[in-house]
């Protein structure tokens, strides 16, 4: 396995400069002998503190993403829920004035015959 150059942050760092060709890989061919490219992205893979950082990279990429999704859903759904109970409180307010309206001789029966009991005249 090559050794792999790494900055104080163990970063790697390439050797050879990378250029653009007319076929848009991002590799000029020529500058490197059969293969070369290969070994070294393979090198670079095989690396256990290059895997260590891509770990790392992708756990952060979840939890942004994860905390991005959480934040649209949250406000998608406050929204909702918020439109919902603004639609339903006339028909809300309408249920619970009938109830009341129902229960109201009822309640004042039950508390006449509480006042006029016979404890009370």
């Amino acid at each position: 396995m090559n050794n792999v150059t790494m900055d104080n942050d163990g970063v790697p760092l390439l050797d050879d400069k990378v250029l653009l060709n007319d076929d848009n890989s991002g590799i000029d061919q020529d500058m490197y002998p059969d293969n070369a490219v290969p070994t070294l992205s393979n090198t670079l893979l095989d690396d256990e503190s290059i895997n260590r950082q891509l770990d790392d990279l992708a756990r952060e990429l979840q939890s942004e993403i994860s905390w991005k999704i959480e934040g649209m859903l949250e406000n998608v759904l406050s929204k909702a829920l918020h439109d919902v109970i603004k639609r339903s409180t006339p028909e809300i307010i309408e249920s619970v004035r009938n109830q009341l309206n129902a229960a109201l001789p009822l309640l004042i029966a039950a508390a006449d015959k509480h006042d006029s009991g016979p404890d009370n005249p």
